[in-house]
């Protein structure tokens, strides 16, 4: 789902129940997308999610919101890789690195 006017910055690519976001998820249209491949792979697969970070720094207050969401309330198991140390440093700052699965690739 984009907004007008704003365009994505992130690239999406879904395989079974992995999730490859490639770019800096920094928008409102980056979060939508996220959250709308997560749910079609939820909705199409169960209760698992491996989200992939190929390029982000960081996340969102939404994007972290939502997958707080997913974990906490709807029992969702959550695996998230992160490529760059930026990101990983900060789901240990956020206390998310178990909350999340969090690892580096």
């Amino acid at each position: 789902m984009y907004i007008e006017g704003l365009e994505p910055n992130v690239v999406i690519t879904t395989s079974g129940n992995d999730i490859m976001v490639g770019g800096d998820v920094i928008n409102i249209t980056d979060y939508r997308l996220i959250k709308e491949s997560v749910m079609n792979v939820l909705g199409n697969n169960g209760k698992y999610v491996h989200l992939i970070f190929t390029d982000a720094e960081s996340l969102t207050s939404s994007v972290i919101g939502f997958l707080l969401k997913l974990v906490q309330k709807d029992n969702v198991e959550l695996k998230v890789s992160v490529r760059k140390s930026n990101l990983y440093s900060l789901m240990e700052i956020l206390g998310l690195v178990k909350i999340f699965n969090v690892s580096m690739t």
